[in-house]
């Protein structure tokens, strides 16, 4: 990504070393395999890849809690909508 490249060019390695070293620590073991550079953005673009829920069953739950959303009682019908 172009935005990656711009970005990259301006951190400072020790900092990158901070944030991946973070990320490792928190990750969990099944996210641990997805951090194999040494790039926290890297390894963040690829973690919001594999992880990130898509395809039907997300959209159907999305309708699901449009459909079934409520107005608080106290709240007005414009801060709602709003």
């Amino acid at each position: 990504a172009e935005w990656l490249e711009k970005k990259k060019d301006a951190w400072d390695m020790a900092k990158m070393s901070m944030a991946w070293a973070e990320m490792v620590l928190r990750v969990s073991g099944g996210q641990l395999v997805h951090m194999v550079s040494h790039n926290p953005m890297v390894c963040w673009a690829m973690l919001v890849e594999v992880h990130q829920a898509h395809g039907f069953t997300t959209w159907l739950v999305m309708w699901q809690r449009f459909y079934c959303a409520m107005k608080d009682v106290k709240k007005s019908m414009g801060t709602w909508i709003g």
